[in-house]
């Protein structure tokens, strides 16, 4: 089955994605082209249980509603410093877990997914990055301009990886529901590199018990692929002219992102009053 790539093609990825909640995840990919395109959500990361592939082909601009799921694929995601392979079983309708549920990816392993859909395959490759230590987690109280009202904001202490130039992409939890997941949050280490990093979320926050913190270490060209998204959301994702896709790391035109992703978590527990 040949897809027939249109180059003029948008598309917007929900940010429910990005918490690597696969039961929660729904993709809106907008097309321009009246033709299918595969597209892939694809993430690999080092903890058990947070590893996915979601498959859907991208619809015709107009139409809103569920995306098409792609079924009865084979997805493969092979370790090519090891050589070993690990496939990926439909569990539901477009969705792909690792057939071994303790599988995870190991930091500065590179690895390699396949991707087939009847007869015709499609490829990335990507290195995953050291895993991210968050030191501490804080609410710091800032007040307005006037000084007439104070609001508490979430700043993050993360120890930033010296060896390398390191990108970051950020999750968070408030008393177990998402904040600000309509958001991509992102930051990198330039000109810190090696120092204590504070990301300082950008708006304020109302906790009750617990703030749960995920930081992905992600590659620079993710970086790049996940600011041309943000680019599309900010803009809600519908101009007046068609910008170029992001840019996927999938070989042969199929869109989305193979991303290889060291997550480091924290948390703070907010004491109740006497």
């Amino acid at each position: 089955m040949q897809f027939q790539i249109n180059n003029k093609i948008i598309y917007l990825i929900s940010l429910f994605t990005l918490l690597i909640s696969c039961e929660e995840v729904v993709d809106d990919f907008v097309s321009v082209s009246t033709s299918p395109v595969p597209v892939a959500d694809a993430w690999l990361t080092n903890k058990a249980g947070e590893s996915y592939v979601r498959l859907s082909f991208s619809d015709n601009f107009n139409n809103i509603g569920v995306l098409p799921q792609i079924q009865n694929a084979t997805v493969k995601i092979s370790n090519v410093s090891l050589g070993t392979n690990t496939f990926f079983m439909e569990k539901s309708p477009g969705l792909y877990l690792p057939a071994e549920g303790s599988f995870v990816g190991e930091p500065l392993q590179t690895y390699q997914i396949t991707i087939t859909i009847e007869g015709e395959s499609w490829e990335a490759v990507a290195q995953m990055p050291n895993e991210p230590f968050i030191e501490n987690v804080e609410l710091v109280t800032r007040f307005n301009k006037e000084e007439t009202e104070s609001n508490q904001f979430l700043e993050v202490f993360l120890e930033d990886d010296r060896q390398f130039r390191n990108y970051y992409l950020w999750r968070s939890r408030i008393d177990n529901v998402p904040f600000l997941e309509n958001q991509i949050l992102l930051n990198n280490d330039q000109g810190l590199n090696g120092e204590i990093i504070i990301y300082k979320f950008p708006e304020p926050v109302t906790a009750d018990s617990l703030i749960e913190i995920t930081v992905f270490s992600i590659t620079e060209k993710a970086n790049q692929y996940y600011r041309g998204v943000q680019q599309l959301t900010t803009n809600n994702g519908l101009s007046r002219t068609v910008p170029e896709n992001p840019p996927s790391n999938f070989s042969g035109g199929m869109l989305g992102y193979f991303t290889v992703a060291a997550m480091g978590k924290g948390a703070l527990i907010i004491e109740g009053e006497d």
